[in-house]
This record gives C-alpha cells, sequence and structure tokens, in this order.
C-alpha cells in the first residue's frame, strides 16, 4: 500500500533516522512545521551541500567512486542522464578494476581578458592544488552523488580520451528539465557566456 507514491517502509525509514540522529521531543516538534514545507518543495531539485550551507552545517561526508564492474552504458543510467550526444559511448572507453574511491573538487577557473580559459590552463590550476581532470566514469560517478550539481552550471571532465586525431572530453549539464552528457573537443576555448566547471579529483586509498 502506498500513500501519494510513499511506502510505509520509507516512513518507517524516517522513525529510525530520527532514532539514529537522537532527535529529541521537543525538536521533533519544532521541525514539524519545517517538515511540511519541505513535503511542498521541489527537494528533487535541491542540492544537498548547498542545503547544509544554508543550515549552517559543514559539507555532508559523502562517499563518491567508480565501480569498474560496470560499463559506461550503466554508468550513464546511474547518474540519470536523459539525452546524450550520438556516438558517445563508442567515443569513451573504460578501464579500470574494482571500486576506486576519488576526492572530488570543482574548479572555477576566472576568465581572463578573452573571456575564456583554455583546458590547458584549468588542467595548470588543477595540479598546482594536487588534483587532476576528471574521467568520465569519475564523472558520472559524482553526478550520481550530487545529482543536481549540474543543474546549476556545466561540469567537464578534462580527462581526454583520443580517437584518431581528435581529443574528446565530457560534460554534464542541464537543458530544461533534461539531464544532458556531451562530448566536446579537449581544444575547445571555455566560457563566451557559458557557466563552465571543472572537476578535478585525487585518488583515495
Amino acid at each position: 500500500m502506498s500513500i501519494d507514491n510513499a511506502t510505509f517502509d520509507q516512513a518507517g525509514f524516517l522513525i529510525t533516522l530520527f532514532k539514529h540522529k537522537k532527535v529529541s521531543k521537543k525538536k521533533l516538534e519544532a521541525m514539524k512545521p519545517f517538515l511540511a514545507d519541505l513535503c511542498e518543495a521541489d527537494v528533487e531539485s535541491f542540492d544537498r551541500e548547498d542545503f547544509r550551507e544554508s543550515l549552517g552545517l559543514a559539507p555532508p561526508k559523502l562517499n563518491f567512486f567508480v565501480d569498474y564492474g560496470q560499463d559506461l552504458t550503466t554508468m550513464i543510467a546511474a547518474a540519470d542522464v536523459t539525452v546524450m550526444t550520438h556516438g558517445l559511448v563508442d567515443s569513451f572507453p573504460i578501464s579500470g578494476k574494482g571500486k576506486v574511491r576519488f576526492e572530488p573538487k570543482i574548479f572555477s577557473p576566472d576568465l581572463n581578458a578573452r573571456g575564456f580559459v583554455n583546458s590547458d590552463e584549468v588542467e595548470e590550476m588543477m595540479e598546482a592544488e594536487g588534483y587532476r581532470p576528471a574521467t568520465i566514469a569519475e564523472l558520472l560517478a559524482y553526478a550520481r552523488v550530487l545529482p543536481n550539481k549540474q543543474r546549476k552550471f556545466s561540469i567537464v571532465a578534462l580527462c581526454s580520451i583520443q580517437i584518431g586525431n581528435r581529443h574528446d572530453v565530457a560534460s554534464l549539464q542541464a537543458e530544461g528539465k533534461l539531464r544532458t552528457l556531451r562530448k566536446y573537443w579537449y581544444g575547445a576555448m571555455w566560457g563566451k557566456g557559458l557557466d563552465y566547471r571543472f572537476l578535478g579529483v585525487k585518488i583515495r586509498k
């Protein structure tokens, strides 16, 4: 039996959560109007990191990893991508073993006087902080954990794949209600009125 698409099992999860967080009766009473507001809000579009920041809380401790037991098509489905560039899957061969954890960071370079930056400049910025450009697999794993980041800006994984004489990179972006995965040339000039950010990663042991 369901209530407006929410199940009793899901309601039971809330009770378990309140117990785990040791929510007092007084605090739960104070939370009631806010819970009512959340029921009306479009919470599926919320960015959890931003939400916690608005409450004065530290960023959530999230677990980012790539499962190399999956093929690229499965990774794309897990990231809830609805539209992608034709032939994209064939352009990005996946290599790796097991589950590999990583620490992500979004880089937002200042545009120079030209109004854009190139990929090499962004990579230099990452390397200066001990990061490297993300692969498409890491980009999709990031989107699986934080699915609404791309609604705020396009996220590019600059770890390029060479097919013939062309170096391709992947970008996640939102186009209306669609979640898109696009293929771009590594030599593109990033900027020119479009809000691009770049995913860097550190591999965690």
